[in-house]
């Protein structure tokens, strides 16, 4: 076993199950999912609950199944004074939003009656395991087992007028506040994010800020770095002088995005190519049969000596990688994952009108649609396949649950679907799904929970995860865009007021600010609108529709005019729209880019 200080412990990778055979005379351990029996069996033996979090494809994961949980004197303590349970953060993504603060794997020590008292962010090895567990068996023999200092995310009361303007400043601030490397967004390492790039673009535009935008071309720059030049794909994060050489679909689809982005702002075909080394690896790698995209592939090869790294290994040829195996991949299909590559591809066409890459967003969704759509509009996270057969750490979970993040993530991949394409199928199933949300998930509060609900739910309260109703508030905005039906504007709106931290914002992560300051952006700014008053079918049409989405515009909603908000005349026409004025009527194409650029308020309501 090579030493654990090859990567950050909370890298994340995954292998094989964790064996139940005993080492030695150790008692064998007994993995749970996170049920009912489960939490009921804590509560009458008077057991502790350790929940382990994480994801496949997870290396410190990996080492906590192989390493830690192997050894005797662990596997005698887990066993006589907890309840262990496992939870794979992408198969339960309610469950993975609660914990991610504490990174892969989270170790959560849940008292016998569900209260937690005890977190550990990533891998421990036995010799450093082992006297946490002894410190907390002594707690709860003694009655000193407390529950932690919780850290709720409370809501502030806004004024009636000018709260959107409020909100965004105060988001931006946090973000800038953590706009403190050249390359990125964090000090000592850039880790692939999607949604602080995406707001630094949206706003060099909507903002005309020269200095975001030189920002977001930097860190799309440090995303490139973190390539691997042979098969593709980037690393999930690193330096110049390391890496995390885990790669997953959630952080090429980001990379994929951030470079299409550049391209279409700059023209520089390297953008492109970049753009081309994450597919050829998808491609090759992580597309199922039918289009859709796997989860993860974690660093270590499986005959790789134990005098190399997973490092050294990533710096071989492909002949030399394939001596000592491929690195396993999850080929998992998880709905939210696909969603977001889906929105990257479709961010790819608009950037280069290339069909090839709409082609793969329409396979992989139409592929989603087909097989998980449930009759009351909402999406699944996952559906049984042969990779459920593959060596895991956990079993597979697939509920027929309703998660947030799985609707948001594929509503907006639908809408930008149905932007690119003018297909009505995409925008009608982004609908159906964005109201079976509204109708199952939402707070009475305002906002959305993160998941339908469970028998465990009375143990462990709902949560409204901010992250994730920032992208449905985006959706919701975009919606009302689209379809000129105020609930759907109202709704966003009370979903953003309903995330409004009081205070502690400095202290989020990156991703979380930068969703919610782009649906802050929305928010404050609203769309530019194109419409198109013309059959979808109609051949003379497509050239409208395509100088729309050739039409560098972060806040554009390009659509078919269903309802005759306009006159229809001979042939096709356009009309730009924002929140404080509309053009004539456009008849030609290429008048359409001249006519958002006039029309765009560069300022917008204030949020500096």
């Amino acid at each position: 076993m090579r030493t654990l200080a090859l990567l950050l412990v909370c890298a994340c990778g995954a292998s094989s199950m964790p064996s139940d055979t005993p080492t030695a005379d150790a008692p064998t351990l007994t993995w749970r999912t996170w049920e009912s029996q489960a939490f009921a069996e804590a509560r009458s033996s008077n057991r502790m609950i350790l929940v382990d979090v994480g994801i496949e494809g997870c290396t410190a994961c990996r080492w906590m199944y192989e390493d830690t949980y192997t050894h005797p004197d662990v596997r005698e303590r887990l066993h006589e004074h907890f309840v262990t349970i496992t939870v794979d953060a992408n198969a339960r993504p309610d469950l993975g939003e609660r914990y991610a603060r504490w990174g892969w794997p989270a170790l959560i020590v849940l008292a016998p009656d569900g209260t937690q008292v005890h977190a550990i962010r990533g891998n421990k090895r036995p010799r450093n395991f082992i006297p946490i567990l002894d410190a907390l068996i002594e707690r709860h023999q003694s009655g000193q087992l407390l529950a932690e200092a919780s850290q709720p995310i409370e809501t502030q009361p806004l004024p009636d007028d000018g709260w959107e303007a409020l909100g965004c400043r105060t988001t931006l601030e946090a973000l800038d506040s953590r706009r403190n490397n050249p390359s990125g967004w964090n000090a000592r390492m850039t880790f692939v994010e999607s949604a602080p790039v995406r707001h630094g673009f949206f706003r060099a535009h909507a903002r005309e800020e020269s200095a975001r935008r030189d920002h977001a071309i930097r860190t799309a720059e440090a995303y490139a770095s973190l390539m691997d030049p042979v098969w593709g794909g980037v690393f999930v994060a690193g330096t110049e002088t390391r890496r995390i050489v885990e790669k997953r679909t959630k952080h090429n689809a980001s990379a994929l995005t951030a470079f299409a982005h550049a391209y279409h702002l700059t023209g520089d075909r390297l953008w492109l190519q970049h753009a081309e080394n994450v597919h050829r690896y998808f491609s090759t790698w992580m597309m199922a049969g039918d289009g859709m995209f796997y989860a993860t592939q974690e660093d270590d090869a499986p005959n790789l000596p134990s005098s190399m790294s997973a490092q050294e290994y990533y710096q071989l040829g492909d002949e030399e990688r394939r001596a000592h195996g491929i690195p396993p991949i999850d080929r998992s299909v998880y709905t939210d994952l696909n969603g977001r590559t889906i929105s990257a591809y479709a961010t790819l066409y608009a950037a280069t009108q290339d069909r090839q890459w709409r082609d793969v967003a329409v396979r992989a969704a139409t592929s989603l649609l087909e097989t998980r759509m449930q009759p009351a509009g909402w999406i699944r996270q996952s559906a049984p396949s042969v990779a459920d057969g593959d060596d895991r750490m956990r079993a597979p979970e697939h509920l027929e649950r309703a998660y947030l993040v799985t609707q948001a993530a594929m509503g907006t991949a639908l809408l930008d679907l149905y932007q690119v394409t003018g297909d009505s199928r995409f925008s009608d199933a982004a609908r159906q799904i964005t109201d079976a949300t509204l109708e199952a998930l939402a707070a009475d509060g305002g906002g959305f929970h993160a998941s339908t609900t469970s028998e465990t739910d009375s143990l462990i309260p709902r949560t409204v995860p901010v992250t994730e109703n920032a992208t449905m508030a985006r959706l919701l905005l975009q919606l009302g865009s689209l379809t000129q039906e105020e609930s759907y504007r109202d709704a966003g709106l009370r979903t953003l007021r309903a995330i409004t931290p009081r205070e502690g914002i400095e202290q989020r992560g990156i991703e979380v600010l930068g969703e919610l300051a782009l649906s802050y952006e929305w928010a404050t700014l609203g769309p530019v609108e194109i419409s198109i008053v013309a059959e979808p079918d109609d051949p003379a049409a497509t050239p409208f529709l395509d100088a729309a989405i050739a039409l560098w515009e972060p806040r554009k909603i390009v659509h078919f005019e269903p309802n005759g908000r306009y006159p229809r005349q001979e042939g096709p026409i356009v009309h730009v729209c924002t929140t404080s004025a509309c053009s004539s009527p456009l008849t030609d194409p290429a008048e359409i880019a001249a006519t958002a650029e006039d029309l765009r308020d560069a300022s917008g309501a204030p949020c500096e």
